[in-house]
């Protein structure tokens, strides 16, 4: 690694709430136990069940957390954009891996022993309040997708996916925004063609945008 990657890979690094206090040096030492790989597109990270060795920070790229149910199928838990860690909880727990981990584009994760982690790193006060403050975050992130499974119909998913995604819905395909909400194409063709008929998208493909308050009222309804 050259010393300008080296500094493009602390300033990434630092991005991550578990680092972004810690000195050059402790982040010189967590690299120096630490490797980064190069995952194309579509790559395992890691499967339900597996052993967690190691902390996963997602420096570039996006993946997808999803389970795989028992009578075949997914369920998408969630998506990540760099830069964050993925599923470090089940290293703290120790347990296996709860749900699967691909990745989305061509990504660069450094992987981080956790064993060694846990004896270099741990007992620092500021990495703790970093550990509390990510995971935090991350329990809101889960507390909305509850919500959303167990309180919003179809529609109410649709609606509130297209206002949370107002800037880039156009260019995001159906079968993702189904797969994100976990439910089928089908379903979403027939959400689209009810909000479409309200007047609250001008067109279903590409998406567009007409009433945003219209959208909102739906799902802020209930």
């Amino acid at each position: 690694m050259t010393e300008q990657e080296q500094k493009q890979t602390l300033f990434s690094i630092r991005e991550c709430t578990y680092f972004q206090n810690m000195s050059d040096e402790e982040l010189l030492k967590l690299l120096s136990f630490s490797d980064i790989k190069t995952y194309e597109k579509n790559s395992i990270i890691f499967f339900q069940a597996d052993e967690p060795k190691y902390m996963h920070i997602l420096l570039e790229g996006n993946i997808r957390i999803y389970k795989s149910k028992p009578s075949g199928g997914e369920v998408q838990l969630m998506t990540s954009s760099a830069v964050t860690s993925i599923a470090e909880l089940a290293c703290f727990e120790k347990i296996p891996y709860p749900a699967n981990c691909v990745t989305l584009t061509q990504s660069r994760i450094m992987r981080v022993p956790f064993e060694t982690f846990e004896k270099e790193f741990l007992n620092n006060p500021i990495i703790s309040y970093g550990i509390i403050k990510s995971l935090s975050l991350k329990l809101r992130s889960l507390s909305n997708l509850v919500e959303r499974e167990l309180t919003l119909t179809s529609e109410q998913k649709v609606a509130k996916y297209i206002v949370e995604h107002e800037d880039e819905i156009g260019g995001i395909k159906q079968i993702t925004i189904a797969s994100e909400l976990n439910i089928t194409p089908e379903t979403l063709s027939r959400m689209l063609k009810k909000i479409h008929k309200q007047e609250l998208i001008e067109s279903t493909s590409p998406l567009i945008i007409s009433d945003l308050e219209g959208l909102k009222e739906i799902y802020d309804l209930f």
